[in-house]
C-alpha cells in the first residue's frame, strides 16, 4: 500500500481558505427590505438636511436671546492728572487719580421690550420649521406617489412585453407556415423591439427616482428594493368650503401671523428707545501729595432722542402695514391655489372611476371576444394587436389618473396642513 505523502500547506494560506469557505456559505446577494410611506417619513424627519438646518437657527436665536436678557454692563475707569507739567505740576506730588464706576441707566422697559421681540423671533422660527416641514414631506410624498406609479408602469410594460414576443413568436409560426408575410413578422419584431425599449427606460426612471427619494433623508444610496402602497386608495373628499375654512389657519398663513407678531413687537422696541437712558458715574479722586480723597458724581442725559428715533419708528409702521397687505394676498393666492388642486382632483377621480369601471372592463371584453374570433378565423391579427394595445394604453392611463388625484390631494394636505385618509 502506497503511503500518503503529508502536505502542509504556508500558514498565511489558511485564513484565506477560511474566508473562502465562509463566503461560499453565504447568499450571493442580500435582499434589501420593502418601504413604507411612514418609513421614509420617519427617515427624512431626522434626517433631512433643510429641516436640520431649523435646528441651528434655533440656537443661535435663543444664545441671542440670552444677550437681549442682560441688563446694562458697568464699567470701571481709572484717571490720572497732572502726570507731567510745569514747575508746581511736575512730579508725584501734584498727581490726581479718579476711580470711577459707570453704567447706564435703562428706561422704557427697554429689556422687557427685547425679550418679547426676542420670543417673537423664537415663535417665528417654529412656525417656520412647520411650514418647511410641511413642505419637504409633500414633496417627498409626491416622489413616493411617483415611484410607486412607475412601478405599476413597469410590471404592464412586462406584461405588454410577453403578450408582445407571444404575438411575434406565433406569428412567426404562421409565416412558416404561409399563412403570414415576412413583413408581418418583421412589423412584430419592430413592435417587440419598442416595448423592451420602453421597459429598459421605465427601470432607468425607478432608479433615478429611488435615489431621489433617498435624498430626503440625506442619503446617497438606495436601501430599499421596492415602495410598498396602494396608488388606487384615495382620501375621503370631505367638500371644498371646510379645505377652504382650513386654509386660514395653514401653516403658511401662520407664518405670516407670526411675523406680524414680530413686526409689532419691533415697533414696540423702536419707540421705547425714543426715551433716552441717561449714564450716571461715581467714583473717588485723591489729590496727590496732601492724600486728600473726594466723591465724584457724574450724571448725563443725551438729547433729541425722540426726534432722532422717529424715522425708525415710522419704518416699523410701514412694515406692519405691508404685511398686512401681504397677508390677505398670500390669503387669497392659497384659495385660489387649493380650489385649483381641488377641482382637479375631482376631474381626475372622475375619470379613474369611469375608466376603472366603464371603459377598462369593455376594452377588455372586447379583447377577449376578438381573441374568441381570431380562432375562428373572423378576425385578423393586426386587429388583435391593434386592441391590445388599446387596452395597454387604458391601463397606463388608469395608473396616471390615479397618480394625479393622489398629487393634488397631497398639494390640498400640503396647503391646508390637515391630512386626509388615504
Amino acid at each position: 500500500m502506497a503511503a500518503v505523502k503529508d502536505i502542509r500547506l504556508p500558514e498565511f494560506i489558511a485564513p484565506f481558505l477560511l474566508l473562502v469557505l465562509v463566503a461560499g456559505l453565504l447568499p450571493a446577494t442580500a435582499e434589501l427590505p420593502p418601504l413604507t410611506l411612514g418609513q421614509a417619513v420617519e427617515r427624512t424627519l431626522e434626517h433631512n438636511p433643510e429641516l436640520h438646518h431649523f435646528d441651528f437657527a434655533r440656537r443661535g436665536l435663543e444664545a441671542r436671546r440670552q444677550s437681549d436678557a442682560l441688563r446694562p454692563g458697568y464699567q470701571l475707569g481709572v484717571e490720572a492728572e497732572n502726570l507731567v507739567g510745569t514747575r508746581g505740576l511736575d512730579g508725584t506730588d501734584s498727581v490726581q487719580v479718579t476711580v470711577a464706576l459707570s453704567s447706564v441707566l435703562e428706561l422704557g422697559d427697554k429689556r422687557r421690550v427685547r425679550l418679547s421681540v426676542a420670543d417673537a423671533r423664537l415663535a417665528m422660527e417654529e412656525l417656520e420649521r412647520r411650514a418647511g416641514t410641511l413642505d419637504v414631506l409633500g414633496e417627498l410624498t409626491r416622489s413616493y406617489l411617483r415611484i410607486l406609479a412607475t412601478q405599476e408602469e413597469i410590471g404592464l410594460a412586462e406584461e405588454a412585453l410577453s403578450r408582445w414576443r407571444d404575438m411575434q413568436a406565433g406569428l412567426s409560426r404562421r409565416a412558416e407556415a404561409g399563412l403570414a408575410t415576412q413583413a408581418q413578422v418583421i412589423r412584430e419584431r419592430v413592435r417587440v423591439a419598442r416595448a423592451d425599449l420602453h421597459h429598459r427606460g421605465l427601470l432607468r426612471d425607478l432608479d433615478r427616482q429611488k435615489l431621489s427619494l433617498a435624498h430626503f433623508w440625506g442619503s446617497a444610496e438606495v436601501d430599499y428594493a421596492a415602495l410598498e402602497g396602494d396608488l388606487h386608495l384615495f382620501g375621503k373628499d370631505s367638500g371644498a368650503e371646510p379645505l377652504m375654512l382650513a386654509v386660514d389657519t395653514s401653516p403658511a398663513l401662520a407664518v405670516l401671523a407670526g411675523e406680524d407678531r414680530l413686526r409689532h413687537a419691533e415697533l414696540e422696541l423702536a419707540r421705547s428707545r425714543e426715551r433716552a437712558d441717561p449714564r450716571w458715574l461715581v467714583g473717588l479722586r485723591s489729590f496727590g501729595k496732601a492724600r486728600d480723597a473726594s466723591l465724584v458724581v457724574e450724571f448725563s442725559l443725551p438729547l433729541g432722542a425722540r426726534k432722532r428715533n422717529r424715522g425708525v419708528v415710522e419704518a416699523s409702521r410701514v412694515e406692519i402695514d405691508l404685511l398686512e397687505h401681504e397677508k390677505e394676498h398670500a390669503r387669497i393666492r392659497l384659495h385660489q391655489h387649493l380650489f385649483t388642486a381641488v377641482s382637479q382632483r375631482r376631474q381626475f377621480l372622475e375619470e379613474h372611476r369611469r375608466i376603472r369601471d366603464e371603459i377598462l372592463p369593455d376594452l377588455e371584453e372586447a379583447l377577449d371576444l376578438m381573441l374568441a374570433s381570431h380562432a375562428r378565423g373572423q378576425v385578423a391579427f393586426r386587429d388583435i394587436a391593434e386592441m391590445r394595445q388599446e387596452v395597454l394604453d387604458t391601463r397606463r392611463r388608469l395608473v396616471r389618473t390615479a397618480l394625479e388625484v393622489q398629487i393634488h390631494q397631497s398639494i390640498m394636505e400640503q396647503l391646508t396642513g390637515e391630512p386626509m385618509n388615504r
